[in-house]
């Protein structure tokens, strides 16, 4: 690797290796977390403050996105939503809307 490049890990693999680092940190001499975080920041490249985070807030398995949120609308607004968008051949929402009926515009 040529002097001042920066490995590229994918966001998994950075991922599990702070997972795995993370118990060894907290639970480590204040020394050894010198060398762990080192080691760290050379691996994934991140800045060390980051790393000083990510290895005192590490995240625990598998973390999935919940939507709390219910639709506003029916299967039928959308579908009139989706025709009319595709009707000026997929304009943004921003200047689609002028173009829309009061009742599906809110």
């Amino acid at each position: 690797m040529p002097s001042g490049s920066l490995p590229s890990f994918p966001f998994a693999a950075r991922r599990e290796l702070i997972e795995r680092a993370a118990p060894l940190s907290q639970e480590a001499s204040l020394a050894q977390k010198g060398l762990l975080l080192d080691q760290v920041v050379a691996m994934t490249g991140s800045a060390r403050t980051y790393a000083i985070r990510l290895l005192h807030q590490a995240p625990q398995g598998k973390r999935t996105i919940l939507c709390s949120r219910l639709p506003r609308s029916g299967s039928e607004v959308r579908h009139a939503l989706v025709l009319a968008w595709e009707a000026t051949k997929h304009l943004c929402a921003k200047r689609l809307i002028p173009f829309l009926p009061p009742c599906l515009a809110a």
